[in-house]
């Protein structure tokens, strides 16, 4: 179990490889046109070189998402054809969801020794509905939001994508920190509301029945489900600790203390990790406000800031006062591929000469003031690993 009395979960968030939300490690249904960005028999392998890096700087656990987007789910050729989606009147007659199986098994396996190689511990995430009510009619949206509050939907995708996923992470048990089943559930709706409506809730019910019982009662997989909203958690916090391992919530901020967490108020669960902290893209924003304010380039001159907000962020996480049990920075990635990325290349020494895009990135990164936050946030994660040492797992 990874919440002993003493025990923090120090972890952060891969997500998605780079810019390839969608289609990073699998073909995405929607988009037969983009390229799959992982090549397990790519050397060197970006999954090594994140994760030794990830490992290097003091992280123990990574939190990866799967079949975000719907990514590498083969649907039913019968239900589903991307190519009617551009023609309205036809729309939903081609997009049924009905899951047949999945189309990266390998690269997920090799996912997994990977982990065991640099003892890192994976928390999957298997879907996302973060943002599908900013756009509930996109084709992957409106498929997802159907697979979800569909009974029969739901069997097939268990059936076949998510039962199989867990017989191949399975052996790999020492190395699978815990299941995530949605990512933001309320963002089926508005992440200001905090009901969880039937098809939500029968959702988590039957995919914690399955890690929970035979045939992988054995393994002790754990499952939680990440929310955008603390209030989520606590209206629905009796339902949720019937089925849930652990609480898990997520957090982006301009302020960098936590309210302090009393599982008396979330139906006696013990046990909350803040699944995503972030708070860069938040001070990037007051500093480009007072740029405007003040005429001076603070965005670029005072990467500093985002350093110190971070370390207090992690000193307000494992404080014995708030009983938090562990807490997972947004996000790991290169800068390049968005602002909110924490790049951190601890090392130098391996060779990624042969992956032009990274080395690209890395001559341009070395080239601008923002290589001097990368190294300040760098200091401040590695100062904190090694004064709580004892506590990080």
């Amino acid at each position: 179990m990874p919440f002993g009395d003493r025990d923090f979960n120090f972890g952060i968030n891969l997500a998605w490889l780079n810019r390839d939300f969608g289609h990073d490690i699998g073909q995405n249904p929607y988009h037969p046109d983009w390229q799959v960005l992982y090549d397990r028999t790519r050397d060197p392998d970006i999954f090594d070189i994140y994760f030794r890096d990830i490992a290097l700087a003091g992280f123990k656990v990574v939190r990866l998402w799967l079949f975000e987007m719907l990514e590498g789910l083969i649907f039913d050729s019968s239900s589903f054809d991307p190519r009617q989606m551009s023609q309205p009147t036809r729309y939903r007659d081609y997009n049924m969801p009905i899951v047949e199986g999945f189309d990266f098994s390998g690269n997920i396996e090799r996912i997994m020794e990977l982990a065991r190689a640099h003892d890192l511990e994976i928390y999957w995430c298997i879907l996302s509905t973060a943002n599908v009510y900013s756009n509930p009619q996109a084709p992957s949206n409106w498929a997802l939001t159907q697979l979800i509050n569909s009974p029969h939907l739901r069997a097939a995708f268990w059936e076949n994508a998510f039962i199989p996923f867990l017989q191949i992470i399975a052996p790999y048990r020492a190395n699978v920190f815990a299941i995530d089943l949605i990512n933001e559930p309320e963002g089926l709706q508005s992440h200001s509301r905090t009901e969880l409506n039937a098809g939500v809730r029968d959702f988590i019910a039957e995919g914690a029945s399955i890690i929970h019982n035979d045939p992988f009662e054995g393994y002790n997989i754990l499952c939680s489900v990440g929310f955008s909203n603390r209030g989520t958690l606590r209206e629905n916090a009796i339902f949720l600790e019937e089925h849930l391992d652990f609480f898990d919530y997520h957090i982006y901020a301009t302020h960098s203390s936590l309210d302090p967490y009393r599982a008396d108020d979330y139906g006696g669960m013990e046990y909350c990790l803040i699944g995503e902290f972030g708070i860069g893209r938040f001070v990037r924003g007051i500093m480009e406000g007072l740029k405007q304010c003040t005429g001076e380039d603070w965005y670029n001159r005072d990467w500093g800031v985002l350093a110190d907000v971070t370390r207090a962020f992690m000193n307000s996480a494992i404080s014995p006062l708030n009983n938090y049990k562990g807490c997972f920075l947004w996000r790991y990635g290169p800068i390049y591929a968005n602002t909110d990325c924490f790049e951190l290349l601890r090392t130098r020494d391996f060779n990624i000469r042969t992956m032009a895009g990274l080395n690209a990135f890395l001559r341009n990164l070395r080239a601008r003031p923002r290589d001097h936050w990368r190294r300040n946030v760098l200091e401040v994660i590695e100062s904190f690993v090694a004064e709580h040492r004892d506590r990080l797992r």
